[in-house]
């Protein structure tokens, strides 16, 4: 029994150390640069912003104060785990560069920089939010009987947080310094499409700033 017991242990942190491996393959330190690159790792379930990384972020900055640069090519993740990777980015007073490409909520990561830079022949790229219908069956499932009672319920629910996150986007696009008139047209392109502004209109629209 204890055998197992222990076992399962060993499982548990042989695949914890596996998860934050793979994660760490995201981040390189280069002098006073933190290189955030979710697109050349060679496990692809991790290859977006996840819920490991601000853990990782806060680690490394606060190990590292000469950093004063996150460069950035990523091509998004998880909503939730980029704001609060922005939030660090804002506490750490850092400025953001763009070398490959930054888009969806990588764009969150971006706008935290007090300096924000894009490599020439880099993107960066944005569109409506997304949420696919088989993983809302799974969370409607989930919550069902706690949270609410019916689906009819649930499309409450789910109208009113819509709502609440589109509004997130915008309050911080703007606290950010973004042009309102930018700030809608960010959510021009749908869910599966990509709006890729031009070098001059991301500067007159204050996301560039040089």
């Amino acid at each position: 029994m204890f055998k197992i017991f222990y076992l399962l242990i060993f499982f548990f942190i042989f695949q914890s150390n596996q998860v934050f491996s793979a994660s760490i393959d995201k981040f390189t330190i280069d002098q006073s640069k933190l290189i955030y690159d979710t697109e050349n790792i060679e496990d692809w379930e991790n290859a977006e912003i996840n819920q490991d990384d601000p853990d990782i972020f806060f680690q490394l900055l606060s190990e590292n104060p000469q950093i004063t640069t996150v460069q950035l090519n990523s091509g998004g993740g998880l909503q939730a785990d980029a704001y609060e990777i922005s939030d660090l980015i804002i506490d750490f007073d850092l400025d953001t560069h763009v070398n490959g490409i930054c888009h969806s909520s990588c764009t969150i990561l971006f706008l935290a920089g007090n300096k924000r830079t894009v490599e020439r022949g880099s993107t960066l790229g944005f569109h409506q939010l997304h949420w696919a219908a088989e993983s809302q069956r799974v969370y409607y499932e989930y919550y069902l009987g706690t949270d609410w009672n019916d689906e009819f319920e649930y499309a409450e629910w789910l109208y009113n947080d819509a709502q609440a996150t589109i509004l997130l986007d915008m309050e911080y696009l703007l606290e950010r310094g973004v042009e309102p008139s930018f700030a809608i047209k960010t959510l021009q392109a749908d869910s599966y499409d990509m709006w890729i502004p031009r070098r001059k209109e991301l500067l007159n629209a204050g996301v560039i700033i040089e």
